[in-house]
Protein backbone atom coordinates (compact mmCIF):
# COMPACT_ATOMS: atom_id res chain seq x y z
CA UNK A 1 0.00 0.00 0.00
CA UNK A 2 2.67 2.12 0.13
CA UNK A 3 3.05 5.40 2.37
CA UNK A 4 0.59 7.94 3.09
CA UNK A 5 1.09 11.41 2.16
CA UNK A 6 2.93 14.00 4.27
CA UNK A 7 1.17 16.12 6.85
CA UNK A 8 2.38 19.22 8.51
CA UNK A 9 2.42 19.13 12.45
CA UNK A 10 0.27 22.46 12.65
CA UNK A 11 1.06 22.55 16.62
CA UNK A 12 4.54 22.21 15.94
CA UNK A 13 5.25 23.89 12.93
CA UNK A 14 5.44 27.82 12.42
CA UNK A 15 7.22 31.05 11.19
CA UNK A 16 10.94 29.40 11.64
CA UNK A 17 12.93 26.76 11.41
CA UNK A 18 12.08 23.20 12.95
CA UNK A 19 14.15 20.32 12.27
CA UNK A 20 15.90 17.33 13.08
CA UNK A 21 13.14 14.99 14.48
CA UNK A 22 13.48 12.28 16.57
CA UNK A 23 10.80 10.02 19.22
CA UNK A 24 11.42 9.32 22.46
CA UNK A 25 9.29 8.89 25.69
CA UNK A 26 8.59 11.95 29.02
CA UNK A 27 6.05 10.65 31.94
CA UNK A 28 5.19 7.51 29.97
CA UNK A 29 4.47 9.45 27.06
CA UNK A 30 5.73 9.45 23.44
CA UNK A 31 7.21 12.45 22.73
CA UNK A 32 8.79 14.25 19.55
CA UNK A 33 12.19 15.56 20.33
CA UNK A 34 13.44 18.45 17.86
CA UNK A 35 15.81 21.70 17.27
CA UNK A 36 14.17 24.73 16.29
CA UNK A 37 15.35 28.76 16.42
CA UNK A 38 11.46 29.68 17.66
CA UNK A 39 11.19 32.67 19.67
CA UNK A 40 11.76 32.55 23.67
CA UNK A 41 14.28 30.24 23.63
CA UNK A 42 17.51 30.05 25.48
CA UNK A 43 19.61 31.14 22.63
CA UNK A 44 20.15 29.94 18.72
CA UNK A 45 18.69 26.64 18.25
CA UNK A 46 17.34 24.93 21.12
CA UNK A 47 15.86 21.57 22.03
CA UNK A 48 12.53 21.11 22.13
CA UNK A 49 9.42 18.56 22.58
CA UNK A 50 6.20 17.99 21.94
CA UNK A 51 3.41 15.14 22.94
CA UNK A 52 1.60 12.90 21.54
CA UNK A 53 -1.31 11.41 22.40
CA UNK A 54 -2.10 8.51 19.66
CA UNK A 55 -3.45 11.50 17.13
CA UNK A 56 -1.68 14.58 17.00
CA UNK A 57 1.50 16.31 18.77
CA UNK A 58 0.56 18.89 21.45
CA UNK A 59 2.46 22.63 21.77
CA UNK A 60 6.49 22.56 21.76
CA UNK A 61 7.68 22.38 24.97
CA UNK A 62 11.34 23.65 25.31
CA UNK A 63 14.01 21.31 27.42
CA UNK A 64 14.99 23.93 29.51
CA UNK A 65 18.27 25.73 30.87
CA UNK A 66 19.74 22.24 31.90
CA UNK A 67 19.90 20.94 28.74
CA UNK A 68 19.94 24.31 26.21
CA UNK A 69 22.69 27.36 26.44
CA UNK A 70 23.10 31.00 24.25
CA UNK A 71 24.48 28.73 21.93
CA UNK A 72 23.08 26.16 19.68
CA UNK A 73 21.62 22.46 20.74
CA UNK A 74 20.71 20.72 17.75
CA UNK A 75 20.52 16.43 16.20
CA UNK A 76 18.43 15.49 19.57
CA UNK A 77 18.29 11.11 20.04
CA UNK A 78 16.58 9.00 22.53
CA UNK A 79 17.57 5.97 23.79
CA UNK A 80 16.73 3.74 26.97
CA UNK A 81 16.12 7.01 29.38
CA UNK A 82 19.06 9.44 27.50
CA UNK A 83 19.04 12.00 25.53
CA UNK A 84 21.97 12.49 23.07
CA UNK A 85 22.41 16.01 21.26
CA UNK A 86 25.05 18.03 20.16
CA UNK A 87 25.88 21.09 21.76
CA UNK A 88 28.42 24.13 20.09
CA UNK A 89 28.59 26.16 23.58
CA UNK A 90 28.66 23.41 26.47
CA UNK A 91 31.88 22.57 27.86
CA UNK A 92 33.39 21.20 24.95
CA UNK A 93 36.22 19.84 22.30
CA UNK A 94 35.51 22.34 20.09
CA UNK A 95 32.82 22.96 17.32
CA UNK A 96 29.59 20.87 17.84
CA UNK A 97 30.61 18.37 20.51
CA UNK A 98 28.25 15.50 21.50
CA UNK A 99 26.39 15.37 25.05
CA UNK A 100 24.04 13.21 26.86
CA UNK A 101 21.85 14.01 29.33
CA UNK A 102 19.58 10.85 31.39
CA UNK A 103 15.76 11.79 32.63
CA UNK A 104 14.97 10.28 36.26
CA UNK A 105 11.22 11.15 35.68
CA UNK A 106 10.86 14.97 36.39
CA UNK A 107 14.18 16.44 35.96
CA UNK A 108 17.51 16.15 33.14
CA UNK A 109 21.15 15.42 34.59
CA UNK A 110 23.50 18.09 33.96
CA UNK A 111 24.61 17.44 30.22
CA UNK A 112 27.61 15.49 29.88
CA UNK A 113 30.67 15.47 27.36
CA UNK A 114 31.08 11.64 25.85
CA UNK A 115 34.71 12.23 25.11
CA UNK A 116 36.29 10.23 22.50
CA UNK A 117 36.56 9.04 20.10
CA UNK A 118 33.17 9.92 19.55
CA UNK A 119 33.84 14.22 19.43
CA UNK A 120 37.05 15.34 18.25
CA UNK A 121 37.76 19.06 17.72
CA UNK A 122 35.41 19.62 14.49
CA UNK A 123 31.68 19.32 14.41
CA UNK A 124 29.95 16.00 15.51
CA UNK A 125 26.98 15.54 15.11
CA UNK A 126 23.53 13.07 14.33
CA UNK A 127 24.69 10.55 17.10
CA UNK A 128 23.47 7.58 16.75
CA UNK A 129 24.74 4.48 19.17
CA UNK A 130 23.81 0.67 20.26
CA UNK A 131 22.28 0.19 23.86
CA UNK A 132 25.58 -1.03 24.98
CA UNK A 133 27.08 2.29 24.23
CA UNK A 134 30.11 1.10 22.48
CA UNK A 135 29.32 1.79 18.62
CA UNK A 136 27.77 4.36 17.03
CA UNK A 137 27.48 6.34 14.26
CA UNK A 138 27.82 10.13 13.83
CA UNK A 139 28.06 12.74 11.16
CA UNK A 140 31.73 14.66 11.31
CA UNK A 141 33.71 17.15 9.29
CA UNK A 142 37.00 15.86 11.36
CA UNK A 143 40.33 15.05 9.78
CA UNK A 144 39.88 12.50 7.53
CA UNK A 145 37.39 12.61 5.78
CA UNK A 146 37.00 11.73 1.79
CA UNK A 147 36.63 15.25 0.60
CA UNK A 148 39.49 16.67 -1.36
CA UNK A 149 39.16 20.41 -0.50
CA UNK A 150 40.39 20.87 2.80
CA UNK A 151 40.72 18.55 5.48
CA UNK A 152 37.93 19.71 7.56
CA UNK A 153 35.73 20.41 4.71
CA UNK A 154 32.34 18.21 4.41
CA UNK A 155 30.90 15.45 6.80
CA UNK A 156 30.86 12.01 6.16
CA UNK A 157 29.15 9.13 7.88
CA UNK A 158 31.69 7.63 10.61
CA UNK A 159 31.47 4.45 12.60
CA UNK A 160 33.09 5.15 15.84
CA UNK A 161 33.85 2.35 18.65
CA UNK A 162 35.82 1.78 21.65
CA UNK A 163 36.55 -1.37 23.49
CA UNK A 164 34.37 -3.00 25.23
CA UNK A 165 35.21 -3.01 29.08
CA UNK A 166 34.51 -6.69 30.09
CA UNK A 167 33.99 -6.31 33.87
CA UNK A 168 33.64 -9.56 36.15
CA UNK A 169 33.52 -10.21 40.04
CA UNK A 170 34.87 -13.19 41.43
CA UNK A 171 33.94 -14.70 45.05
CA UNK A 172 35.37 -17.17 47.28
CA UNK A 173 34.06 -18.09 50.26
CA UNK A 174 35.86 -19.47 53.50
CA UNK A 175 35.29 -20.29 57.12
CA UNK A 176 36.40 -17.51 59.02
CA UNK A 177 37.08 -19.86 61.96
CA UNK A 178 38.90 -22.62 59.83
CA UNK A 179 39.70 -20.41 56.54
CA UNK A 180 39.14 -23.73 54.65
CA UNK A 181 37.00 -23.29 51.58
CA UNK A 182 33.20 -22.88 52.00
CA UNK A 183 30.55 -24.68 49.92
CA UNK A 184 26.78 -23.84 49.48
CA UNK A 185 27.00 -20.40 50.06
CA UNK A 186 24.07 -18.56 48.56
CA UNK A 187 25.44 -15.50 46.75
CA UNK A 188 22.93 -12.75 45.98
CA UNK A 189 24.74 -10.01 44.07
CA UNK A 190 22.83 -6.55 43.69
CA UNK A 191 23.35 -3.20 41.91
CA UNK A 192 21.78 -0.41 43.87
CA UNK A 193 22.04 3.81 44.53
CA UNK A 194 21.05 5.48 47.47
CA UNK A 195 17.97 5.23 47.38
CA UNK A 196 17.03 1.48 46.01
CA UNK A 197 18.18 -1.78 44.48
CA UNK A 198 18.33 -2.74 41.45
CA UNK A 199 18.56 -5.88 39.68
CA UNK A 200 19.50 -8.73 41.72
CA UNK A 201 21.43 -11.98 40.38
CA UNK A 202 22.02 -15.14 42.97
CA UNK A 203 24.39 -18.53 43.14
CA UNK A 204 24.34 -21.23 45.43
CA UNK A 205 27.12 -23.99 44.65
CA UNK A 206 27.47 -27.26 46.39
CA UNK A 207 30.45 -28.46 45.42
CA UNK A 208 32.70 -25.18 44.93
CA UNK A 209 33.36 -21.97 47.05
CA UNK A 210 34.01 -19.65 44.06
CA UNK A 211 31.51 -17.89 42.49
CA UNK A 212 31.75 -15.35 39.08
CA UNK A 213 29.32 -12.92 37.94
CA UNK A 214 29.40 -10.02 35.45
CA UNK A 215 29.18 -6.63 36.35
CA UNK A 216 28.83 -3.54 34.22
CA UNK A 217 30.82 0.02 34.66
CA UNK A 218 29.66 3.08 37.10
CA UNK A 219 27.65 0.91 39.06
CA UNK A 220 27.36 0.24 42.91
CA UNK A 221 27.21 -3.24 44.28
CA UNK A 222 26.25 -5.39 47.43
CA UNK A 223 27.14 -8.76 47.82
CA UNK A 224 25.34 -11.00 50.43
CA UNK A 225 26.82 -13.97 52.04
CA UNK A 226 24.55 -16.56 53.43
CA UNK A 227 24.56 -20.28 54.91
CA UNK A 228 22.67 -22.43 57.33
CA UNK A 229 24.71 -22.42 60.11
CA UNK A 230 26.18 -19.26 59.88
CA UNK A 231 25.86 -15.66 60.24
CA UNK A 232 25.56 -13.63 56.60
CA UNK A 233 27.88 -10.75 55.90
CA UNK A 234 27.73 -8.05 53.15
CA UNK A 235 30.54 -6.56 51.05
CA UNK A 236 29.44 -3.51 49.07
CA UNK A 237 32.24 -2.82 45.95
CA UNK A 238 31.62 0.17 43.03
CA UNK A 239 33.05 0.26 39.29
CA UNK A 240 32.50 3.81 38.82
CA UNK A 241 34.99 5.44 36.55
CA UNK A 242 36.72 1.88 35.54
CA UNK A 243 38.02 2.57 32.05
CA UNK A 244 39.46 -0.99 31.32
CA UNK A 245 38.75 -4.46 31.58
CA UNK A 246 39.34 -5.72 35.22
CA UNK A 247 38.20 -8.97 37.64
CA UNK A 248 37.52 -8.07 40.84
CA UNK A 249 38.34 -10.46 43.47
CA UNK A 250 36.43 -10.65 46.62
CA UNK A 251 37.08 -13.12 49.63
CA UNK A 252 34.06 -13.40 51.97
CA UNK A 253 34.68 -15.29 55.29
CA UNK A 254 31.42 -16.28 57.13
CA UNK A 255 31.23 -16.64 61.26
CA UNK A 256 29.91 -20.14 62.13
CA UNK A 257 26.99 -19.67 64.55
CA UNK A 258 27.24 -20.80 67.94
CA UNK A 259 26.34 -24.64 68.65
CA UNK A 260 23.18 -24.66 70.13
CA UNK A 261 23.16 -26.41 73.65
CA UNK A 262 22.20 -29.95 73.41
CA UNK A 263 19.52 -30.58 76.15
CA UNK A 264 21.49 -32.97 78.96
CA UNK A 265 19.72 -35.02 81.07
CA UNK A 266 19.81 -36.73 84.83
CA UNK A 267 18.45 -39.87 86.08
CA UNK A 268 16.39 -40.15 89.25
CA UNK A 269 15.26 -42.89 91.14
CA UNK A 270 12.20 -43.68 93.36
CA UNK A 271 12.51 -42.48 96.68
CA UNK A 272 15.35 -39.88 95.44
CA UNK A 273 14.65 -36.73 97.30
CA UNK A 274 14.89 -34.00 94.44
CA UNK A 275 15.64 -30.35 95.61
CA UNK A 276 13.66 -27.46 94.15
CA UNK A 277 15.78 -24.39 93.43
CA UNK A 278 13.36 -21.34 93.89
CA UNK A 279 10.57 -22.94 95.91
CA UNK A 280 11.66 -20.69 99.14
CA UNK A 281 9.45 -18.94 101.67
CA UNK A 282 9.38 -16.09 103.55
CA UNK A 283 10.15 -16.48 107.49
CA UNK A 284 7.19 -17.08 109.43
CA UNK A 285 4.78 -17.86 106.39
CA UNK A 286 3.48 -20.22 104.25
CA UNK A 287 2.88 -18.42 101.10
CA UNK A 288 4.26 -19.47 97.84
CA UNK A 289 6.68 -16.82 96.46
CA UNK A 290 6.31 -15.69 92.77
CA UNK A 291 9.95 -17.10 91.74
CA UNK A 292 8.49 -20.77 93.35
CA UNK A 293 5.96 -20.72 90.61
CA UNK A 294 8.76 -21.63 87.82
CA UNK A 295 10.05 -24.99 89.78
CA UNK A 296 6.18 -25.85 90.47
CA UNK A 297 5.55 -25.39 86.87
CA UNK A 298 8.35 -27.91 86.74
CA UNK A 299 6.76 -30.59 88.61
CA UNK A 300 3.62 -30.01 86.70
CA UNK A 301 5.47 -30.72 83.53
CA UNK A 302 7.13 -33.69 85.10
CA UNK A 303 3.35 -34.98 86.50
CA UNK A 304 1.81 -34.46 82.89
CA UNK A 305 4.85 -36.35 81.51
CA UNK A 306 4.61 -39.44 83.94
CA UNK A 307 0.88 -39.27 84.63
CA UNK A 308 0.64 -42.86 86.58
CA UNK A 309 3.83 -41.07 89.03
CA UNK A 310 2.78 -40.24 92.44
CA UNK A 311 4.94 -37.86 94.15
CA UNK A 312 5.31 -36.96 98.07
CA UNK A 313 5.45 -33.25 98.23
CA UNK A 314 7.94 -32.40 101.16
CA UNK A 315 8.58 -28.76 102.75
CA UNK A 316 11.28 -27.87 105.40
CA UNK A 317 10.98 -24.95 107.50
CA UNK A 318 14.83 -23.23 109.33
CA UNK A 319 15.54 -23.66 112.53
CA UNK A 320 14.10 -20.79 114.31
CA UNK A 321 11.09 -20.69 116.31
CA UNK A 322 9.66 -24.11 118.27
CA UNK A 323 9.65 -27.72 116.51
CA UNK A 324 6.21 -28.29 116.93
CA UNK A 325 5.31 -25.09 115.15
CA UNK A 326 7.59 -25.11 112.56
CA UNK A 327 6.01 -29.04 112.13
CA UNK A 328 2.94 -27.27 111.76
CA UNK A 329 4.46 -24.43 109.61
CA UNK A 330 6.34 -26.80 107.20
CA UNK A 331 2.92 -28.79 106.42
CA UNK A 332 0.98 -25.89 105.70
CA UNK A 333 3.60 -25.06 103.23
CA UNK A 334 3.61 -28.53 101.29
CA UNK A 335 -0.28 -28.04 101.15
CA UNK A 336 -0.05 -24.96 99.48
CA UNK A 337 2.23 -26.07 96.88
CA UNK A 338 0.01 -29.53 96.51
CA UNK A 339 -2.90 -26.65 96.04
CA UNK A 340 -1.05 -24.57 93.26
CA UNK A 341 -0.52 -28.42 91.22
CA UNK A 342 -4.02 -29.36 91.97
CA UNK A 343 -5.39 -26.20 91.06
CA UNK A 344 -3.21 -26.57 87.46
CA UNK A 345 -4.81 -29.84 87.01
CA UNK A 346 -2.87 -32.20 88.74
CA UNK A 347 -5.39 -34.68 90.77
CA UNK A 348 -4.82 -34.71 94.24
CA UNK A 349 -4.45 -38.58 94.81
CA UNK A 350 -0.95 -38.13 93.28
CA UNK A 351 0.62 -35.86 95.90
CA UNK A 352 1.45 -36.81 99.69
CA UNK A 353 2.26 -33.50 101.19
CA UNK A 354 4.38 -33.75 104.26
CA UNK A 355 5.75 -31.05 106.91
CA UNK A 356 9.09 -32.19 108.01
CA UNK A 357 9.63 -28.83 109.99
CA UNK A 358 13.23 -28.52 111.08
CA UNK A 359 14.13 -31.94 111.48
CA UNK A 360 16.41 -31.96 108.04
CA UNK A 361 18.39 -28.89 108.12
CA UNK A 362 20.92 -28.89 104.75
CA UNK A 363 23.58 -26.61 105.98
CA UNK A 364 25.11 -25.73 109.55
CA UNK A 365 22.10 -23.49 110.80
CA UNK A 366 21.11 -26.18 113.62
CA UNK A 367 19.46 -24.73 116.83
CA UNK A 368 22.29 -22.28 118.70
CA UNK A 369 23.94 -21.59 115.61
CA UNK A 370 24.52 -18.13 114.88
CA UNK A 371 23.56 -17.88 110.78
CA UNK A 372 22.81 -15.00 108.43
CA UNK A 373 18.79 -14.52 107.16
CA UNK A 374 20.33 -15.89 103.49
CA UNK A 375 21.59 -19.14 105.13
CA UNK A 376 18.40 -19.48 107.06
CA UNK A 377 16.31 -19.09 103.77
CA UNK A 378 18.36 -21.89 102.20
CA UNK A 379 16.57 -24.13 104.60
CA UNK A 380 13.25 -23.24 103.91
CA UNK A 381 12.48 -25.26 100.78
CA UNK A 382 10.27 -27.61 98.88
CA UNK A 383 11.25 -30.92 97.80
CA UNK A 384 9.48 -33.83 95.91
CA UNK A 385 10.46 -37.61 95.33
CA UNK A 386 8.75 -40.36 93.23
CA UNK A 387 6.60 -42.86 95.70
CA UNK A 388 4.90 -45.01 93.04
CA UNK A 389 4.59 -45.29 89.22
CA UNK A 390 7.86 -45.28 87.55
CA UNK A 391 11.05 -46.53 89.27
CA UNK A 392 13.21 -43.26 87.77
CA UNK A 393 12.42 -40.44 85.00
CA UNK A 394 14.72 -38.31 83.09
CA UNK A 395 14.85 -34.45 83.73
CA UNK A 396 16.62 -31.59 81.72
CA UNK A 397 19.50 -30.18 83.56
CA UNK A 398 18.25 -27.04 82.51
CA UNK A 399 15.02 -27.37 84.83
CA UNK A 400 17.22 -25.80 87.91
CA UNK A 401 16.65 -28.80 90.09
CA UNK A 402 19.06 -30.46 92.05
CA UNK A 403 19.95 -33.42 94.32
CA UNK A 404 19.24 -32.73 98.29
CA UNK A 405 22.72 -33.49 99.69
CA UNK A 406 22.96 -36.80 102.34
Amino acid sequence: NGWGPANPLEKVNGEFIVRQPAMGELYNNQVLFFSSNKEGGFGGYDLYYATFDGETFSEAVNLGETINTPGNEEAPYYIAGTLYFSSDRHLGMGGFDIFNSVWNGSNWSAPNNIGKPYNSPADDMYFRIDEEGYTGLLVSNREGTSSVESKTCCDDIWLVSKEKIILELVTNMFDQETQKPLNSVKIVLSDFTADEVGESKTRVKQDTNSYSFSLITDKAYKIIASREGYFSDTLEFNTVDVTESQIFQKNISLKPLPPEPVDEYEEYTINEPIRLNNIYYDYDDDKILLDAEQDLTIILELMNEYPEMVIELSSHTDSRGLGRYNEDLSQRRANSAKAWLVNNGVTSERIQPVGYGESVILNKCVNGVKCTDEEHRFNRRTEFKIVDGPTTIQIKKTRLIKRTPN
